[in-house]
Parts: structure tokens; sequence; C-alpha cells
């Protein structure tokens, strides 16, 4: 009987500690809450955190306009970054452009910049942005540029006239190359433009060089004379940003190649310049070379002279590149 007594005892204070009174469980509320008081809510603290942080922490609708209504401070060039860090590949670029972006005939003829075209979504009702071919491929350069891809807005003398097209070559472990084509939000590699559906490509390893590429890929336009649209590799019409304006003007084919990142914002008379400094110089150093003493101990001229060679190409591979 005792040690029955002593059991009960022993349950009671057990039964007490499982079930907290009011004022212990108020207690308890108000400690695990302190955090979220001070921490939490609409405080100062929250208000300064800025759009895209703000956005990366929710999922919305990828329209400018609807980002635009739930943060009031963001800016077309905060959006173009966001957006082209959300985009995974140029698919996904492609997809955008076609469910984001809708083609209207620009009357006064004048390209317009990135943010201006992303400005257009908040005047349609239904939230797209618009423009014509030349707006269609500069948002997509710059969008590309972005991801770390280096691409160029191509003008096409066709046959209905004028045409822009945001084209770019990628270099694979093979050594080859691939051409890239975005028109209008529609996406083309090669020359998935001009083989019939089901067919293969005609190399699917790449091509040899930038120029095979690029015809590769523009060979589903047609110039004035009705013949396949071909590069010409020393004057390619493109447009240039200059003054906060898009221009045309002209460049090569190395403005495409994907190991010279520097070339491509050279214009054509920049390497017209280049040329004829790099021929000064190199008359300089022969006029030079032949004022040395004759007696002098100098080693020979061949090996000077591709000493020379070794350096100047090292000189311009590092100012090229880097």
């Amino acid at each position: 009987m005792e040690s029955l007594a002593a059991h009960e005892d022993i349950g009671e204070p057990t039964k007490a500690k499982e079930e907290p009174g009011r004022i212990q469980r108020l207690v308890r509320t108000a400690i695990l809450g302190m955090p979220f008081l001070f921490y939490g809510g609409d405080t100062p603290h929250s208000a300064r955190v800025s759009p895209i942080e703000a956005m990366q922490q929710e999922v919305v609708s990828s329209s400018f306009s609807t980002l635009k209504q739930a943060h009031q401070t963001l800016t077309p060039e905060e959006y173009i970054v966001w957006l082209a860090g959300r985009l995974k590949d140029q698919k996904e670029l492609a997809r955008f452009l076609q469910s984001n972006m809708r083609y209207e005939d620009d009357i006064e003829g004048n390209a317009q910049p990135p943010h201006e075209t992303v400005m257009t979504a908040t005047k349609t009702i239904d939230g797209k942005m618009t423009g014509d071919c030349e707006d269609y491929a500069i948002l997509s350069q710059r969008l590309l540029a972005e991801m770390g891809i280096l691409s160029q807005v191509v003008y096409l003398d066709m046959m209905k006239g004028g045409h822009a097209v945001c084209l770019w070559v990628e270099k694979n472990h093979h050594g080859k190359y691939h051409a890239y084509c975005l028109d209008n939000g529609i996406l083309a590699k090669d020359d998935n433009f001009t083989r019939g559906i089901g067919q293969p490509p005609n190399a699917p390893e790449g091509y040899n060089s930038i120029r095979d590429a690029l015809d590769a890929v523009i060979a589903n336009y047609r110039d004035r004379s009705g013949h396949q649209c071909r590069m010409n590799p020393w004057s390619i019409r493109v447009f240039r940003e200059t003054g906060g304006h898009y221009l045309a003007t002209t460049t090569t084919i190395l403005a495409f190649d994907p190991e010279l990142p520097a070339i491509a914002r050279f214009h054509h008379i920049d390497l017209v310049v280049f040329g004829a400094v790099l021929l000064a110089a190199l008359a300089t150093y022969d006029r030079t070379r032949k004022w040395h003493v004759k007696d002098a101990k100098t080693p020979d001229e061949d090996e000077q002279r591709m000493r020379f060679f070794r350096c100047l190409k090292e000189y311009l591979t590092t100012f090229r590149l880097y």
C-alpha cells in the first residue's frame, strides 16, 4: 500500500509538467515570438531591400509591367539584368521573346535602345513589349551580352527591304563553329531554316570557318537579286551603340570570333587605322634596323625578324583578349 501511494505521489507532478498552465503558455509564446517582433513585418529594415532581391524571393511573372506594379522603383536596366540571370540559354530567350514581345512597325525608322523597348510594355493593354526587327535584335543582343554571349545586330539587304537579325558564333570542343540567328524571337542554328523537315544538318559537328557558319545560318534570306544572302567578310553592316543611339556602321568577320571579344567592339574604320599604324611600325622597325652599325655584333637577320614577329604577336594577342 505504501508503494502504491508513493507511486501515485510521483505521478501527479509528471502530469502537471505535460500540461502547462495558461500563464506558462503565454510566456512561452511571447518568448518565441520576440525575434519576429524585431526582425519581421513592415519595418524600415525590410523597406531597404532592393526590388531585385525581393523578386528573387518570390515567384512572379517575367513581364516588366507586372513586376513594375509590384515594385514601383524597378528600372528597365535592373529588369534586363534580372531577366538575363533568370534565362537558362538562348532557347529560353527565344521563348521569352515570343511570349512577351509583339512585332510593330516603326514609322520613324529609329532603332530604340533596350531600355526603351522594355518600357513599351507599360503602354500596351496586354503588357507585352513592342518593336520592329531592329528592336528585337538589339534587345536580344543586350540580353545575350548579360548572359555572356557575344553577338552582333546584322543588317541584311533583302528583296523586300532591309532586315535586322541578331547573329553570333560559338566554337565547340572539336574546333568547329556553329552560327545562331535570332529573328524576331525565332531561333535558328546553322542550316535549320534551309534544310527540310526531318533531314539531318549538313555539318552536325560544325563548320571549319566562321564565314561558312554565318553563310549557312543566313542562307534562308534572299538578297535583292533573288540569291541566297552571303557574308562579305570585310564589310558587314551592323548596328552599334554610339552616344546612346544605335546607328548603322560596318565591321569585319573578326567581330564574330568568340575568342576575340575585344575585336567585336571595333568599327570598320578602327581596323583600317590599326592596319595603317601597324604598317608604319613595321616600316619604322625596318628602317631602324638598317641604321645599325654594320660591324656591330647582331644576331642573324632571320632569327631577329622571327623574334620580332613573335613579340608582336604576343603583344597584339594580349591587347585584343585582355
